[in-house]
């Protein structure tokens, strides 16, 4: 077993520690929190979200005020989870991108055979298909709640994005 802070350096030494491991995690959040409701602006402004709650700006702040809040709404339940489970729901999140950009190269290169350019089966076809198989092999071996947390996650996604691509923006 290895030795805990408390050990190796004392209760003082434990103590700051701790502090300073709150206080990036709180800087983190911060950060995250501000940049993710920038980026949803931009998609509301552009009409990619709904530009009537995403794409709009506090007019004394200048500020995605809205999007703010609908992150540390959607972010608050996430204190619940565990490290662990936490840590498996983004790497869920990254699995799950990594299988649509594998995806992704598939249909493009059908789409560019179809109109008579042709790509290397290998690189366009077989290693984007092993890639997303992986990729999917790994999300099965993430925790249950992570897995049930990103299917609930990619529903809510596609709910939402399939209501914005049928035109009710």
């Amino acid at each position: 077993m290895a030795p805990s802070s408390t050990t190796v350096g004392g209760k003082t030494f434990a103590d700051v520690a701790n502090i300073v491991g709150m206080l990036g995690g709180f800087a983190s959040c911060v950060a995250i929190q501000a940049s993710t409701s920038r980026l949803m602006f931009v998609m509301g402004r552009d009409g990619a979200l709904p530009r009537q709650v995403f794409g709009r700006l506090h007019r004394k702040l200048l500020t995605p005020v809205v999007n703010v809040l609908i992150i540390g709404a959607v972010g608050l339940p996430a204190m619940n989870l565990s490290p662990a489970d936490a840590t498996s729901f983004i790497n869920f999140g990254a699995f799950l991108g990594f299988t649509l950009v594998n995806l992704c190269v598939i249909a493009y290169a059908v789409r560019q055979w179809r109109s008579g350019a042709r790509h290397p089966l290998v690189r366009y076809l077989l290693l984007p298909a092993v890639g997303a198989a992986v990729d999917v092999y790994l999300i099965t071996q993430l925790g249950g709640t992570a897995v049930r947390l990103g299917l609930g996650w990619l529903a809510g996604w596609l709910a939402g994005w399939s209501s914005v691509s049928s035109g009710s923006r």
